[in-house]
């Protein structure tokens, strides 16, 4: 009996052994198998198969934190199918476990690359000999084909990951997110999750860990970058380390709730080169992308090189039309070039050139320095643009308080090559919500269906895509104003910013007189807001980033052809004396009729010239006017005609003289004064172009005279203005008639010439029309001015006549500001300084249309 005991607890004894030793025993055996799949390359990697009908649950413990989820499908060996699909169901639970939300992740999926490995030893007997290796030697090196991804074992392949972000800020009263497998094709064994959250470090947490790396964790965190870890700059170590990823684990127990298995990730072995060549940094250029570029040299040679987009389409533009346009807007250019051998060649000065070519390619642009040709192709400039669409409106949060939100809203439709689709008829509607959800303004906005030469989308997969104009709606939101909320029919690009409540413009002059001039130092106009839960627009591709590029300003067809009115500003007011200014002033335009009269033309002493009137039986009274370097008084003999006309004395340095009536038509004219060098000048003549313009202009006075505005006369009310003892403001107003139809204010201001430095403000009273407009016009303005660096005046009759300007300040009055009564206050804070003001009338547009663009982020 006690034999047969023993013979049973030996016989049980033996089973537990076999049942116990045999998965160790064929985990060992499948690792030995699959030690040729292994190397010193592969890191392991825990993951959670999601089994069928089972919730793998975690807990959400911070809703601010970012969580990223890898899918995998293990796929059976003998499956041969191409691509697979499976279907995750994923879901939001409360606190007490109640269904918030449920989401379907579909995705498609195939088996992981192999890389080919050259190995120096052939292939042991062992091993599964893929390669045909008949007419090879044995002993010469055989290159094997490593997997990128495996398991230790040798029932199913991993496929790719796919990735799955999740912000939980987006069902804020969620506690837990869970995950199932909810659909999967025949041929895959089963699904891998592996999860991790996402942990921000502070500035000096980075520096302490960066400190604290070996050499070889520094390598391995900077793989992706171009530079090795000792030459990273302190911004590209802070941007690589500032967020980090930790991998987290679900609810429950072990083996009971869930498992762990282990993926093999094969790192650090290069992959095969794509066979498609790799397309040229540098700016795509076509007939319908056109790109500018900045010379920032006064004057140099230039290389314009063409590459070839792809091997399947290696041709490159061969003419451009170049558009070249100085630094102030004053000369211009057009002309064809050729380029022949993918090359054009040329000197330019500076300023910005537009270039437009006859077909598709990569642009780039060199300056010759020191007999080399050195690259200068500039970085791109790029914007972003959220995704608007019917089952995805956008919210932008505001913020109430005691005054107006102005707001810009850029709204532009688009075609995309990979979708084959343009949404050029969305309809865009806009509502300002207040805090309780009430709507308080309702708008719609109308798309424009013209393409955008100077944007495109920053893909160059995407070359045949189009961003289209843009359409803009102003609002000035009420102080009660919450939330914007966008809605669209269909998917349109929508871009929000925003100007605080009479904050004025600030501008730096003469360096921010336009604006790719200055950028991007020039402060820009509107400032961007982001759309509420923007992560998780981002983390959806909700977005798109935009290449945009610098316009050329376009000078108003009426400008350029005369075709305007210009009312100046004028004063009765005896306080306010008058100055008459001789300012320089070339233009390449025909001058106008009414302009002529002030437009004058420098003569020799003895000259034939056309007095230029309305018909040949006009008879004009010309005025000349006299330079000199000294204030001895001197006597002028002036004869016309062969005749002595006028016998005056010119007194000072400066001066103007009236000359007979004189008949439209031809006349000699000459000055007698001895031999003292006098430079004289000449209005009423015909001719092309003009070099000096006599303008009238007023004092910045600091006293305490005021004249109102009557009801029949338009005056000019000198203010005083005392803010402290230590500072003075010196001001004029200009009161104005605003038509409501677009207009331009010009004010020009000259400084004394022993001011280096001037602090200007300028402010247009005006009522705006109430609700959202399609256009809108700022008030406010300082000025910071380097009046030095302006050209010399001189104000005539005065023994110190000299000084620099003009110096312009241009305020757009759009058709947002309704027909009425308005003044302009200008206000500086030096003394004896000079204003002239005018208003010009062109129909609805501007002397230049050109829109001031969004900061780029």
């Amino acid at each position: 009996m006690r034999r047969m005991t023993q013979l049973l607890m030996s016989i049980l004894l033996i089973i537990g052994l076999y049942i116990w030793l045999t998965p160790v025993i064929r985990d060992l055996w499948e690792k030995t198998q699959s030690s040729q799949y292994r190397s010193e390359q592969a890191r392991a990697s825990s993951y959670f198969p999601l089994e069928q009908d089972k919730w793998l649950t975690f807990d959400i413990a911070n809703k601010s934190r970012l969580f990223r989820f890898y899918f995998h499908a293990a796929l059976l060996p003998n499956n041969e199918e191409g691509n697979l699909r499976y279907r995750i169901k994923y879901q939001w639970l409360d606190g007490a476990g109640s269904l918030l939300a449920e989401n379907i992740y579909h995705i498609n999926t195939r088996r992981s690359p192999f890389l080919s490995v050259t190995s120096e030893k052939p292939l042991s007997s062992g091993q599964d000999q893929t390669l045909d290796t008949t007419n090879t030697d044995l002993n010469d090196p055989i290159t094997e084909l490593l997997p990128t991804r495996f398991y230790n074992h040798k029932r199913s392949e991993p496929s790719l990951d796919q990735s799955l972000y999740i912000f939980p800020v987006e069902h804020p009263q969620a506690r837990q997110i869970r995950f199932q497998v909810h659909a999967m094709d025949i041929g895959i064994e089963q699904i891998g999750l592996r999860s991790y959250i996402r942990y921000i470090r502070d500035d000096q947490d980075v520096k302490v860990a960066w400190q604290r790396m070996n050499s070889i964790q520094k390598q391995a965190i900077s793989a992706a970058s171009v530079y090795p870890s000792f030459l990273l700059s302190e911004y590209e170590r802070n941007n690589i380390m500032k967020a980090y990823w930790k991998p987290i684990g679900p609810q429950g127990i072990l083996d009971d709730d869930y498992r762990i298995e282990t993926l093999y990730l094969r790192e650090n072995t290069a992959p095969t080169l794509p066979q498609e060549a790799i397309i040229n940094d540098g700016l795509f250029a076509s007939p319908e992308h056109w790109l500018t570029v900045k010379l920032k040299s006064p004057f140099s040679r230039y290389r314009i090189k063409w590459h070839g987009i792809n091997p399947l389409q290696p041709s490159t533009p061969s003419f451009m039309q170049l558009h070249w346009q100085d630094a102030n807007i004053k000369h211009q250019r057009r002309w064809q070039a050729e380029v022949k051998q993918h090359l054009w060649e040329g000197n330019l000065a500076k300023g910005l050139l537009q270039i437009i070519p006859n077909g598709r390619g990569i642009f780039k642009l060199y300056e010759l320095k020191n007999a080399k040709w050195k690259d200068i192709t500039p970085e791109k400039l790029r914007s972003r643009a959220y995704v608007c669409a019917p089952k995805t409106p956008l919210r932008f949060p505001l913020a109430p308080g005691k005054e107006e939100q102005s707001l810009k809203i850029n709204a532009k439709s688009y075609y995309r090559s990979d979708q084959m689709l343009a949404h050029t008829s969305s309809r865009v509607e806009l509502y300002t919500i207040s805090k309780n959800g009430r709507v308080l303004e309702k708008d719609s906005l109308a798309l424009k269906s013209q393409p955008n030469p100077y944007q495109q989308f920053n893909d160059t997969a995407l070359v045949d895509s189009h961003v289209f104009e843009s359409a803009y709606s102003y609002i000035n939101a009420s102080n009660q104003s919450k939330t914007l909320h966008i809605k669209c029919s269909a998917p349109v690009l929508i871009s929000v910013s925003t100007r605080p409540w009479r904050h004025p413009i600030s501008r730096i002059l003469p360096r921010d007189r336009n604006f790719w001039h200055a950028y991007p130092k020039r402060e820009p106009a509107w400032f961007s807001l982001q759309p509420k839960d923007v992560q998780q627009l981002i983390t959806y591709k909700q977005y798109h980033s935009l290449i945009w590029h610098l316009q050329p300003i376009e000078e108003n067809p009426a400008i350029a052809s005369g075709q305007f009115t210009w009312q100046a500003l004028s004063s009765q007011d005896p306080y306010a004396l008058e100055k008459q200014l001789f300012t320089h002033h070339e233009s390449d335009t025909p001058t106008r009729m009414e302009a002529r009269a002030s437009s004058f033309q420098p003569i020799k002493r003895s000259q034939q010239v056309i007095i230029a009137g309305k018909n040949a039986q006009a008879t004009l009274r010309p005025s000349a006017v006299y330079l000199r370097d000294t204030n001895t008084p001197q006597s002028v003999y002036v004869w016309i005609d062969h005749k002595l006309v006028l016998t005056t004395t010119v007194v000072g340095k400066t001066g103007k003289i009236r000359l007979p009536h004189l008949k439209a038509g031809s006349h000699q004219i000459e000055f007698i004064n001895g031999d003292e060098d006098i430079r004289w000048f000449v209005n009423n003549i015909s001719q092309s172009k003009r070099s000096h313009l006599l303008r009238s202009a007023y004092p910045l006075l600091l006293d305490n005279s005021q004249v109102e505005q009557t009801a029949t006369t338009k005056i000019v009310s000198l203010r005083a203005k005392k803010q402290s003892k230590n500072q003075q403001q010196f001001s004029i107003t200009l009161p104005f008639s605003i038509s409501g139809e677009g207009q331009k204010l010009a004010i020009w201001i000259f400084a004394p010439a022993n001011i280096s430095t001037l602090n200007c403000k300028l402010a247009v009273h005006s009522k705006r029309s109430k609700g959202s407009q399609d256009s809108h016009s700022f008030r406010h303005y300082n000025y910071t001015i380097a009046s030095e660096d302006y050209p010399a005046s001189y104000v005539l009759k005065q023994r110190d006549g000299l000084v620099h300007g003009p110096i312009p300040m241009f305020v757009q009055l759009n058709n947002d500001i309704p027909a009425q009564q308005a003044n302009a206050e200008l206000s500086c804070d030096q003394p004896n300084v000079l204003a002239s003001a005018g208003i010009i009338s062109a129909g609805l547009s501007s002397s230049y249309d050109f829109r001031e663009r969004i900061n780029a982020q």
